[in-house]
């Protein structure tokens, strides 16, 4: 399996949880919370076997997410689409050398002013950054937006964890910890101690709370009218209007 998170930027146009929270009135979330346990096991690679093209088909298992989490029949799009849109980052066809991966704050930045998403995929509302180490925060943007998008840095020895679909990634105590890249994958669901992972097509991955806090240094929520529309839900229980307002300064910026 191929890895192709890059190394995360630092956007000061993209809005931060933390301080849009201060106006959001307090709800109670759920102890447990999962939005895979609908989907089928198996959610199609998305071309991530060969490429490096994490990120992108991190996207396209969001669209399926949301759409089983809408009620509706699960939104699978063709490898092409996910092709596509990884060209948009960088990605030549036929031109090994360009398959280098993606920065996540630049592509979902794209999907949010493209008013014309290549290959018909669906433009994404919104996104905000999350710190990936408050865990309350974490849990309520799951819950109110169907899944949390992140990157993490892969230690050597969690690369035989991820090439085994289904597993848990975890520490290992006197494991290698030397990096050997980045990965993108979403966590749909959350219980005590563990995240629910969806990577490389497979719902059926987790990862403890000890492996995030060591790894995972970049976390967003993403903003899907469908999702927000059909459970009445929607991050800090703002309105869509206030999730555009705040997309403003991504849109001025290409």
């Amino acid at each position: 399996m191929k890895l192709g998170r890059l190394p995360r930027t630092f956007r000061p146009e993209i809005p931060h949880w933390s301080a849009l929270k201060m106006g959001a009135a307090p709800v109670t979330v759920p102890t447990v919370c999962s939005y895979t346990d609908r989907l089928p096991a198996n959610l199609g690679v998305m071309l991530n076997d060969r490429l490096g093209c994490c990120a992108e088909a991190g996207y396209g298992h969001a669209l399926q997410v949301w759409s089983v989490a809408a009620g509706k029949p699960i939104l699978t799009e063709p490898d092409s689409s996910i092709e596509a849109l990884y060209e948009t980052q960088g990605y030549v066809q036929g031109q090994p050398s360009t398959d280098q991966g993606t920065v996540l704050q630049s592509l979902l930045a794209y999907l949010v002013q493209t008013a014309a998403p290549v290959g018909g995929l669906p433009k994404l509302a919104a996104f905000v950054e999350l710190d990936p180490t408050n865990e309350d925060d974490l849990n309520r943007a799951t819950y109110e937006s169907g899944l949390v998008y992140l990157g993490f840095t892969v230690p050597a020895y969690a690369q035989q964890t991820l090439d085994t679909l289904g597993s848990t990634l975890d520490v290992v105590p006197g494991g290698d910890t030397t990096v050997i890249g980045g990965h993108c994958v979403l966590s749909a669901g959350y219980r005590p101690g563990l995240r629910e992972i969806i990577s490389y097509g497979n719902a059926g991955y987790a990862m403890t709370t000890a492996f995030w806090k060591a790894n995972v240094d970049e976390c967003y929520a993403l903003v899907s009218e469908e999702f927000c529309e059909a459970n009445g839900l929607t991050p800090l229980g703002q309105t869509l209007e206030f999730w555009d307002q705040q997309m403003v300064g991504i849109k001025g910026v290409v």
